[in-house]
């Protein structure tokens, strides 16, 4: 508490604040100190984006996509809100924005990996093997997180597999 004393008057403390009681699961605590920075500075970057965090781990898909929204307009580089954005756009039906945004995402941030291979699978899905094969080659040598790397493989597998490539598919 003394931390919170100290700095009660600066915004970047409660969006702080915010990111620890979300991961404590306190969402409810979370949300009041993310909006405790807000107002105090409604263009703080990352506080719109950890009040959709918590929209979304509350199942609120809505809201959760208007403070991504929002987020972007504060930050539009925020790779991270881009890609999440998307992947809520793809739940809700909406692939033409789920494809702008994991877009964005990437061009924010060329070595975003996983960007890259859902964008892939993406363009896999809508039957445009070669975009799909340069993005998946390029999400793999990026290196993705050990968890998400044979997501990679998957795809390029399944391209290799509708070109008759059954070799480099059985390789993937």
């Amino acid at each position: 508490t003394q931390v919170a004393d100290i700095g009660s008057e600066r915004a970047p403390l409660h969006n702080l604040m915010a990111e620890c009681y979300f991961g404590l699961k306190e969402l409810d605590i979370a949300e009041q100190e993310v909006h405790r920075a807000l107002a105090m500075n409604a263009e703080l970057p990352k506080a719109y984006y950890n009040l959709a965090l918590i929209f979304e781990e509350r199942g609120d898909v809505n809201a959760a996509i208007e403070a991504y929204v929002k987020e972007i307009d504060v930050t539009p580089k925020g790779f991270k809100a881009h890609f999440n954005l998307g992947k809520l756009y793809g739940q809700t039906g909406r692939p033409r924005k789920m494809k702008e945004h994991f877009e964005a995402a990437i061009g924010a941030n060329e070595s975003f990996a996983i960007g890259h291979l859902y964008l892939a699978k993406l363009h896999l899905d809508s039957g445009n093997l070669d975009k799909a094969q340069e993005l998946a080659s390029r999400g793999i040598e990026l290196s993705p997180n050990p968890s998400m790397a044979p997501f990679g493989h998957f795809i390029l597998a399944d391209i290799y597999n509708r070109q008759g490539r059954v070799e480099d598919a059985e390789r993937e």
